[in-house]
């Protein structure tokens, strides 16, 4: 997906949202002409199309960036804990206003004892299977298993050992296995731009009150014939500071989440979805990978 098939949405939802009589040509025109607002008007496509190959532009050089939570024990220079970083634009905001979670998927991530730098040990993006060769790349070793969880008569059981609750406290004191479940959304903000959002940690409990909230608003609007999804809500987050006998750490809270009710809205979020669906974190991830691992040549002195 393109820079150029997201520009018509945005102009379609904040040209949408400047008063009711505007907003119900628009609404006329997409329901007498249903070709698809990710893709500029035909009258443009020609010129556009034909700029993008000629500085070769292709959909794939779109990478969707990343927030990251800021924690105190982050190392990455010039990052203010408590915010929301952009691992792309370096970007940092206090708040995510008026986001969307378009899609959600699990995961799994385990980080070597002790190692505070964000390398990771063994991760899994789809929660069932290790990422095994990129894991091997990394680390240099194999996945300490072959899954992190199985179908057992329809149920999810867990067989990795490190993702098994363990019966007493580690070392440290922690009563939570070392490979720990991600949650990650893909989301866009208020001009319906891509990002990436992962959670874990202390982060689920209050990620999964929120899912389970929606869940319940789907199933009421299911009652009343009404179709909601994840992407349904206007979402503004922001980070609440926790102290405990471990420390202090950044937790999401939700200050406001919206049923979303523009249709000029609901029609362009729903073509997000479509074309967006395909994005994985573990395009984003890599580049990042890559992105750090040319910095630290570059920044290797000459004779070394």
């Amino acid at each position: 997906m393109t820079m150029q098939k997201l520009q018509p949405i945005n102009q379609a939802c904040v040209q949408g949202e400047t008063g009711s009589k505007r907003r119900g040509t628009k609404e006329k025109r997409i329901s007498q002409n249903p070709q698809p607002l990710l893709m500029p008007p035909l009258e443009e496509q020609e010129s556009q199309i034909s700029d993008d190959a000629e500085e070769g532009l292709l959909s794939e050089d779109l990478i969707v960036p990343k927030y990251k939570i800021i924690q105190p024990s982050c190392r990455i220079e010039g990052a203010k804990e408590g915010m929301f970083y952009n691992t792309l634009t370096l970007e940092q905001k206090d708040s995510l206003e008026n986001i969307v979670f378009l899609s959600r998927k699990n995961g799994r991530v385990m980080f070597p004892s002790g190692d505070f730098s964000g390398a990771r040990q063994c991760y899994s993006y789809d929660g069932i299977a290790p990422e095994r060769e990129a894991v091997i790349k990394e680390t240099g070793a194999e996945p300490p298993a072959p899954c992190c969880v199985i179908n057992d008569n329809g149920q999810k059981k867990i067989v990795c050992p490190f993702a098994i609750w363990p019966d007493t406290p580690a070392e440290n004191g922690s009563r939570s296995p070392r490979c720990k479940q991600t949650i990650n959304f893909l989301c866009v903000d208020e001009f319906l731009s891509p990002f990436f959002l992962i959670f874990h940690g202390a982060s689920i409990p209050t990620i999964k009150n929120f899912l389970g909230s929606i869940y319940l608003q789907k199933r009421q609007a299911m009652i009343q014939r009404k179709e909601l999804h994840l992407r349904s809500f206007s979402i503004t987050m922001k980070l609440k500071l926790h102290i405990n006998d471990r420390g202090k750490f950044y937790l999401p809270m939700f200050e406001k989440v919206e049923e979303i009710v523009d249709p000029m809205r609901i029609h362009a979020l729903h073509q997000c979805f479509d074309s967006l669906r395909n994005r994985t974190i573990s395009e984003t991830l890599e580049s990042e990978s890559k992105s750090e691992t040319i910095e630290t040549e570059t920044n290797i002195p000459q004779g070394t």
